[in-house]
């Protein structure tokens, strides 16, 4: 059996207000070998304001997010 482990980075604390920032994604064997990875951020949506607790929870800076050229999950795919 595989296992497939998630992470997000979000601008808010809830899931109703909150915007994707950053994904990372493990896919694993059930000895916990890692058989696939995606790593991946995106900017902040125009009119979101991000949560300050969330933001000290994730450690992203606000300014460097709005900046990303990319509006899409799509930074770093592995595949082994």
């Amino acid at each position: 059996m595989n296992y497939l482990w998630w992470d997000l980075e979000t601008t808010d604390l809830s899931y109703v207000f909150g915007g994707v920032l950053q994904a990372a994604f493990k896919l694993t064997s059930d000895t916990y070998q890692v058989l696939d990875e995606f790593e991946g951020n995106c900017r902040i949506k125009p009119g979101i304001v991000p949560s300050v607790y969330a933001l000290l929870a994730n450690s992203v800076n606000p300014l460097e997010a709005q900046k990303r050229n990319k509006s899409s999950l799509l930074k770093k795919y592995t595949k082994r």
